[in-house]
């Protein structure tokens, strides 16, 4: 019994001289803070360009230019009807002459259409003709036929290597009513007189298509669609700022397509695009306009949108979750119930990919022999690495471990504390941050952004199409949750 108390008055009074020295302000070198910038990838994207050409005004200018009678026909023909022949004996025998007669005649062109099909260029030409056969044989005075007939051209595009456009013109027309009169029981076909004409009037037709399309000026647009590309474009206002800087890299031509009245050449954008954290970057300068590419990818947009934790942020959900700990009651093994007054925490990035958290407290038994002895006070480091899981904005925080001298008397309280499982274990789960709510919000903006750009007559749209998560990163503005958003780009303008 008596080596017992023997024991016990030594424990209690080697604990009295350590609280005795912790009543003074504890000093621990803190890890060192770094400065530690964003690591963002550029990225390649691709963005489209289309070339938006009115059907409605390529079609009125046909109709200016095409008139409205296409041709006049007065013509003597001596064999309107073909002399009648039979063979006998091995003879040609002529049963009736030939009858010769006078064709009159005209055409008109109804209300020329265009549209699109797939990748054709459909131009439609309605043609009605009006002939007359007179002095048939010396017998008729005149007979009239009509007829009918729709020219379809079908277009299909091409774009020069220096910016021009070109068609391939097929042309088909058929009769759907062919003009001929009816005279002694035979009939006296006129097709071949308006098919001779109407082969003009096709001729004719593809040099006013050829002659419009030559007057849509490509490279004016493309150049102007070059030059406004190089932009900067805000993508978060603030928390952080961010910004994506676009230098395009090609242009080429991918094809066009028909939307409504409107025929679009697709024209694509091939760009670099960074994302920068903090002040708006420079524009990019632009280059001169790169001869035409042969082949783009069709990548979409690439880009990385950034959702950043502050340390001030979490400073305070730390401190409060700590408050709450103490409520409950602390304790350490030897010494019993504790009662700790937090005043302050303070995070921020240290080396090595690691968050340094100095927690300043107050610490003082509350039971048994130790309350006697007053309190430890101090601030206390302990470093640990933030992660997430793949494609996650869950962060938390592992090897969470004590820093520096933790041997010293006048610490001893301190970090015993701070060390045990249970506060540990408490900062842990206090530093665990779901920025789910961050992430969807820097997204919305960026979402929103991207959909309004105008400069200039040119209109910049893009839409995300998907998200994926980066690992996180430690930096000295706060964690950095790289979050790499792929979507869909277009610069729109449009040509008179």
């Amino acid at each position: 019994m008596r080596f017992a108390a023997i024991r016990a008055m030594t424990a209690a009074a080697m604990m009295a001289l350590g609280l005795t020295a912790c009543s003074n302000e504890i000093e621990v070198e803190p890890p060192a803070r770094v400065e530690t910038a964003p690591v963002i990838d550029t990225a390649s994207s691709t963005m489209r360009v289309p070339l938006a050409i009115s059907l409605d005004q390529l079609q009125s200018a046909l109709q200016d230019r095409i008139p409205r009678r296409l041709w006049s026909i007065d013509e003597q023909r001596s064999n309107c009807i073909p002399a009648q022949r039979v063979r006998r004996l091995g003879l040609d025998i002529a049963l009736t002459p030939d009858i010769a007669c006078r064709i009159l005649g005209e055409a008109t062109r109804g209300r020329i259409t265009l549209s699109g099909r797939g990748r054709d260029l459909l131009i439609r030409l309605p043609v009605n003709a009006s002939l007359r056969a007179e002095d048939i044989g010396g017998i008729l005075e005149g007979e009239t036929a009509t007829g009918s007939v729709m020219a379809t051209l079908r277009a299909r595009l091409s774009v020069t290597p220096d910016w021009r456009l070109r068609a391939n013109i097929d042309v088909s027309y058929d009769w759907s009513e062919e003009p001929g009169i009816d005279f002694l029981g035979q009939r006296i076909r006129l097709t071949s007189h308006a098919d001779r004409e109407l082969q003009g009037l096709v001729t004719s037709l593809e040099r006013e298509l050829e002659r419009e399309f030559a007057r849509i000026q490509l490279h004016p647009f493309v150049d102007n669609a070059w030059e406004k590309g190089f932009a900067v474009i805000s993508l978060n206002g603030e928390n952080p700022p961010a910004w994506m800087r676009i230098t395009p890299q090609a242009l080429g031509v991918d094809g066009y397509h028909f939307e409504g009245r409107q025929m679009l050449v697709d024209i694509a954008l091939a760009a670099r695009t960074e994302t920068v954290i903090g002040d708006r970057p420079p524009a990019p300068t632009p280059t001169a306009l790169p001869p035409r590419a042969q082949n783009i990818s069709r990548d979409g947009l690439h880009l990385a949108v950034p959702v950043l934790a502050q340390y001030a942020h979490l400073e305070p959900v730390l401190l409060r979750a700590l408050r709450k700990l103490n409520e409950k009651g602390l304790s350490l093994p030897q010494v019993g119930a504790i009662t700790a007054d937090f005043r302050s925490v303070e995070i921020y990035a240290t080396e090595n990919g690691r968050i340094a958290v100095g927690v300043d407290a107050q610490v003082a038994p509350s039971e048994g022999i130790a309350s006697r002895y007053g309190s430890a006070q101090g601030k206390v480091w302990l470093t640990g690495i933030p992660f997430n899981e793949p494609d996650s904005a869950v962060i938390a925080i592992r090897d969470l471990t004590i820093y520096g001298d933790s041997d010293r008397p006048a610490v001893d309280l301190l970090t015993r504390m701070v060390a045990g499982e249970e506060l540990r274990a408490g900062i842990e789960q206090a530093l665990v941050g779901d920025f789910t709510r961050e992430y969807e919000g820097v997204i919305a903006d960026a979402r929103e952004a991207l959909a309004n750009l105008a400069a200039e007559g040119v209109q910049i749209n893009a839409s995300i199409t998907s998200v994926g998560h980066g690992p996180i990163q430690v930096t000295g503005r706060g964690l950095f949750l790289p979050v790499a958003a792929v979507g869909t780009a277009r610069l729109s303008a449009s040509i008179n």
